[in-house]
């Protein structure tokens, strides 16, 4: 695939991870791009994708799961900065909302959205809105780091307590 057919498949495949507070985002007319409503009641065009919908985990609840049958990409970091700042520089977006699937392991995979990150605030020296989602499986260390690049960091929880992670996603550890 080249990068146009990557970007529509991540576009597409991170539809469903909430980018706004309690409201829903508007999908706007470019592939990707979102209007998500911001707490003052304005909305906000944001660059949403995942870095890859290729997964290790196969969470019942989840459309990237592993044992699904869908079309996987990825993009690697620079690929992904790239992009953004494409659509950024032509004022597509105003900001980047970035999350993944875990393709080898939380780490791995961490390390690759704060690559992308690290790209972005230092080769383009882009100074807007970045929101990152930690990732199962984050170190201690990555998130200190990823709190320092981004404006906004988020995580899942995906059920209240130890019991219904292992029904919904028993790879995981509470």
């Amino acid at each position: 695939m080249d990068t146009t057919q990557k970007i529509n498949l991540l576009f597409a495949a991170a539809e469903y991870d909430v980018c706004a507070g309690r409201s829903p985002a508007i999908q706007s007319s470019l592939p990707g791009v979102y209007r998500a409503r911001m707490a003052n009641g304005g909305t906000c065009s944001l660059f949403k994708v995942l870095l890859t919908n290729k997964c290790a985990y196969n969470c019942l609840y989840c459309a990237n799961r592993k044992n699904r049958d869908i079309p996987r990409s990825e993009l690697s970091p620079e690929e992904l900065a790239q992009t953004f700042y494409a659509y950024y520089q032509r004022g597509y977006v105003h900001g980047l909302f970035l999350t993944s699937a875990v393709k080898d392991n939380g780490q791995s995979t961490m390390d690759k959205l704060i690559a992308c990150s690290l790209i972005l605030r230092n080769k383009y020296q882009y100074s807007g809105y970045i929101h990152l989602k930690i990732l199962p499986g984050t170190s201690e260390d990555q998130m200190e780091l990823a709190v320092k690049i981004a404006n906004r960091v988020s995580i899942n929880l995906e059920a209240p307590d130890e019991l219904y992670l292992k029904k919904l996603a028993p790879q995981k550890k509470f």
